[in-house]
């Protein structure tokens, strides 16, 4: 990974460099961002990446990644953001976009490229995706701000994993397509359990998921609860990790009582039980 130089917004590029190394302190010469456990993204999976200025003065720190926006916050001694992509990216070096900002207010702008590799997947690039419908999408919020990590997910109910995010021979079709959530079989009416604390902005019979909650939990992060018996909550209500939102069921298009439980950052569908612990969000010590 290699930084371009630190250019400040409408002057000519100087050679100093935008970050100092914070994964090798006794290297030098080398800047590059530190990543939490692997150097590549997968699908399913949101990866913190951190970034430490070498200039003691910066405040802000706002990133674009393909055309969406990454919020970075200040988390322990660096900056960190998420980055997240779906299975239609090719394998490749994705340039991500900086601006920061200092406390005098001046704007300096970078470009780093991050690979992203397929072969760390879960997903089948030949499969047919299953998309959430823009009720739900539109349903949380455009972040504003980062997501609020580096809280773990509540697994939401307790059962079998009965079928994994990403490729799959769907029940129903025979056809293998990438599963956009986990399915989780439990008994029917066993209670269903907000998987971080949020607002609840869906509730409703949504077809072939059924009856379906969706929790906003700021910064464009969500979670989905589909193919509910019912819900034990209403739109706008605000609900706490670990609060009851309703009960497994077997509405919509389904093979048994199960539910259907999904991540979604930015409009991009993630495993959530690859966001069940507290270190998935941290960065490489």
């Amino acid at each position: 990974l290699q930084n371009s130089t630190l250019a400040e917004s409408e002057e000519e590029p100087t050679n100093e460099p935008v970050f100092e190394n914070v994964n090798e302190p006794l290297i030098n010469n080398v800047n590059e961002p530190v990543f939490d456990d692997v150097r590549v993204l997968e699908t399913g999976k949101a990866i913190a990446i951190g970034f430490k200025p070498s200039h003691n003065n910066i405040v802000k720190i706002k990133g674009s990644f393909l055309g969406r926006t990454i919020h970075f916050k200040p988390h322990k001694n660096r900056f960190v953001g998420l980055f997240t992509f779906g299975d239609s990216v090719k394998p490749g070096d994705y340039k991500v976009k900086l601006e920061m900002e200092n406390k005098e207010g001046k704007t300096f702008r970078n470009v780093i490229n991050i690979p992203i590799d397929r072969e760390a997947s879960d997903t089948d690039p030949n499969a047919e995706t299953q998309f959430y419908s823009q009720q739900i999408l539109q349903s949380i919020a455009k972040p504003k701000a980062a997501p609020p990590w580096p809280q773990p997910l509540l697994t939401p109910v307790e059962g079998r994993i009965a079928s994994h995010f990403g490729a799959r021979k769907n029940p129903m079709t025979g056809k293998v397509e990438n599963h956009n959530g986990v399915d989780i079989a439990a008994d029917h009416g066993a209670p269903v359990r907000a998987s971080l604390g949020g607002k609840v902005v869906l509730a409703k019979d949504l077809g072939k998921y059924g009856n379906t909650v969706v929790l906003d939990h700021g910064g464009g992060m969500g979670t989905v609860y589909a193919h509910l018996d019912s819900w034990t909550i209403k739109k706008g209500d605000l609900v706490k990790k670990g609060d009851v939102i309703g009960k497994v069921g077997n509405s919509g298009v389904s093979t048994g009582a199960h539910l259907h439980w999904s991540l979604l950052i930015d409009d991009v569908a993630l495993s959530p039980l690859k966001h069940t612990k507290a270190e998935t969000f941290q960065e490489t010590k």
